[in-house]
């Protein structure tokens, strides 16, 4: 279970190196005395704020490797003036708390002051510290040469897979789950912008809400294996996995749960991975401080292409946009703000034909391909965002569309097999998302549950 909201902090002394707000002052409704739920007064904070990698951010020199202190004054503000607080200590503790969910942050401290509130004194106020507490260490994989036939096995160990593996614990059969990755959480590592939808929750990083997850699977004695699906043979009363752990070994299963879901698709054009990570970009939210001022190609024309271009403008970079077809594909609001935006020069009906680098092995230009011929656009900077490929390679052909996901019915279970279910990004639903994923994982553990029990 997530650990209840009273639970996760506990006080901390400021002992390490932090970054401070110094007299942010504001207009807030504070207070119990009569007038003061309508008419604002001014408060001071004072905010102190401990980054869980300091010595990095020092080395590194990048904005995304701390804590940011605007980040921080906006955060308190947000709060200060969304409502009335009757106490200053409710007030205090939830700039803390807000503060407290920025990325990076490992604790906090609030000093908050009331001004002339009282006679004779010029302030009065509240002081309140939290930290977040201590992450649980990330569950270790089991030899998969130890497994023995299993009830039911999880391959993936996304969102979805993760949340398939609670389920079946909480409906009393634990399942193994199969990951290929170094550790569990899948394509939420890859998330390095606040997640803003995520029902009943605050903002947060996908690395955040992986570690979350991992630690309620710890939490249960979850179990994982670190290894590959090669080759699945589906038979009436089990299912035969051919894995790749260091050799390959074969795992039985009376029930499957598919969650390998998708990634990134590539353009497959000369330089895209050989300067991957010298110029090539993972994502745009964590280097945007890096990038201000330089130019940055982005490719694709649907909304992260979209979103990541406008958030890259924002932050003063010089982008163009580039999108093979002659209109973009993003929702409205997004295709509406890159036309009106004047740090975004947008390239339709053109075509990345490949990527350049120099001696330095940097991303140095882009070759384009467009109405007007083909031409070199120097680039310091790419990202390329142009859709996703399931992870389906290992799966029965008949199982899958002519896209690669798989088809299954509404329960999950994969068309034409009894103990083969699927979640996740790996069926291709319309809204692909977190909530999408926690719910068919449900959806999928319940079918699994009910087909051991009952039949």
């Amino acid at each position: 279970m997530l650990v209840p909201e009273r639970e996760r902090y506990t006080i901390r002394r400021m002992d390490r190196p932090h970054i401070f707000v110094s007299d942010l002052r504001l207009a807030a409704r504070v207070g119990v005395n009569p007038g003061e739920d309508e008419t604002s007064q001014t408060v001071v904070l004072d905010i102190w704020v401990g980054a869980e990698d300091f010595e990095k951010a020092a080395a590194s020199a990048r904005l995304g490797d701390t804590v940011d202190y605007v980040g921080i004054a906006r955060a308190a503000r947000k709060v200060v003036t969304a409502r009335h607080y009757p106490l200053v200590e409710t007030l205090a503790t939830r700039v803390a708390e807000a503060v407290l969910s920025r990325p990076g942050a490992s604790w906090v401290r609030v000093r908050l002051q009331k001004l002339s509130c009282l006679r004779h004194a010029s302030a009065a106020g509240v002081e309140v510290e939290l930290r977040s507490r201590p992450a649980a260490a990330h569950p270790e994989p089991a030899p998969l040469a130890s497994q023995g036939e299993q009830e039911i096995v999880i391959v993936g160990g996304g969102a979805a897979g993760m949340a398939a593996a609670l389920w079946c614990h909480r409906l009393g059969h634990p399942a193994l789950v199969i990951d290929a990755a170094e550790q569990l959480g899948g394509q939420l590592h890859l998330v390095h912008g606040q997640m803003r939808d995520l029902p009943a929750m605050e903002p947060m990083t996908g690395a955040r809400l992986a570690g979350r997850l991992w630690r309620q699977f710890a939490a249960h004695g979850g179990r994982w294996c670190r290894a590959r699906l090669e080759q699945l043979a589906p038979a009436e009363e089990d299912l035969r996995l051919t894995l790749k752990e260091q050799g390959r070994q074969e795992l039985v299963a009376r029930a499957l749960i598919l969650c390998t879901g998708v990634r990134r698709r590539e353009l497959g054009v000369p330089g895209e991975r050989e300067l991957l990570g010298r110029g090539l970009l993972h994502t745009a939210a964590r280097d945007t401080a890096s990038l201000r001022g330089r130019r940055v190609v982005v490719v694709g024309g649907g909304d992260s292409a979209c979103e990541n271009a406008l958030i890259l403008a924002d932050h003063g970079a010089r982008v163009t946009l580039v999108h093979r077809r002659g209109q973009l594909t993003a929702q409205a609001q997004f295709q509406e703000r890159i036309e009106a935006s004047a740090a975004i020069d947008l390239q339709l009906d053109t075509r990345v034909l490949s990527f350049r680098g120099s001696g330095s092995d940097r991303l140095e230009a882009v070759e384009l391909s467009g109405p007007d011929g083909s031409r070199m656009l120097p680039a310091e900077a790419a990202l390329v965002r142009v859709g996703w490929l399931p992870q389906s390679e290992a799966l029965q052909p008949g199982w899958l569309d002519p896209n690669g996901f798989v088809r299954a019915d509404p329960e999950g279970r994969v068309r034409g097999e009894r103990r083969v279910f699927a979640a996740g990004d790996l069926l291709g639903r319309m809204a692909p998302s977190v909530a999408t994923a926690f719910g068919s994982a449900a959806t999928a553990a319940r079918a699994v549950v009910h087909l051991l029990e009952v039949g």
